[in-house]
């Protein structure tokens, strides 16, 4: 078995990883949040990297800090799923001065406006972004530029990870993890807390709220999925070699 550090990008189908990697691998290392592991793998860096498993929601930089002795990986989804689950995500887990909101998604009339205005919160500054996982600096959307210096780091830093993953072909993903990582397979592809809101697709207005957000992650994206048709295409066994 290889060491692995296994960087959870948010909403994209990690938790189904976390939970399989986690069962195989005996000394698991998993940082509270990004920010803390930063400061942690910098000061603890022999200590983390004593772990055979280090997985969690880590930044691309700080994940890469530790590829001499792990083989790094990542899922990538595609971006409007992603930010769907997202906003869900946020609108049903925000402060309430009443009851807890339902987990499972329902678009109804009462809660697009407010994915509406949590999509408003976060057009300028990136917040849900899976780009901000590889490339985590502050950015203005509203920046050209800054866009565009944004998508190059996060490409770059993409670039370095060992294994990428895609969340719509998840089974394959998991195999090609396993073949890289020397571990067994599940019998069954895992699957955990899907709370179905990336099955729905934005609407024409969280499209437009949001277009910077897509626009970077579609990049991304597009990356990840090439590289993944790569690594498939090379793990499974040309048919000329069962003749």
């Amino acid at each position: 078995m290889r060491k692995a550090v296994f960087l959870h990008v948010f909403k994209t189908g990690g938790t189904s990883i976390n939970q399989w990697l986690a069962a195989r691998y005996r000394n698991v290392y998993a940082p509270e949040d990004p920010a803390r592991f930063r400061s942690d793998v910098l000061k603890y860096r022999k200590y983390i990297g004593s772990h055979d498993l280090i997985t969690g929601h880590i930044y691309g930089d700080d994940a890469l800090r530790l590829s001499a002795t792990h083989r790094v990986l990542t899922v990538i989804r595609k971006p409007e799923a992603q930010l769907m689950s997202a906003l869900w995500h946020l609108f049903a887990n925000a402060d309430s001065t009443t009851s807890r909101r339902p987990q499972r998604f329902d678009r109804d009339r009462d809660s697009l406006p407010a994915l509406i205005r949590v999509a408003e919160q976060i057009a300028v500054t990136g917040a849900g972004m899976q780009a901000l996982f590889l490339a985590p600096s502050r950015i203005d959307l509203s920046d050209p530029d800054q866009r565009r210096a944004k998508t190059e780091e996060a490409l770059q830093t993409l670039s370095q990870i060992d294994v990428v993953g895609i969340t719509e072909r998840m089974p394959e993903t998991i195999r090609l993890f396993a073949r890289r990582l020397h571990v067994s397979p599940p019998w069954r592809s895992p699957h955990y807390r899907n709370a179905g809101a990336g099955r729905s697709g934005l609407t024409p207005e969280l499209r437009e709220i949001l277009k910077h957000h897509l626009e970077i992650d579609q990049k991304l994206y597009d990356a990840a999925a090439k590289r993944f048709e790569r690594d498939v295409s090379q793990m499974t066994p040309r048919r000329s070699l069962w003749h």
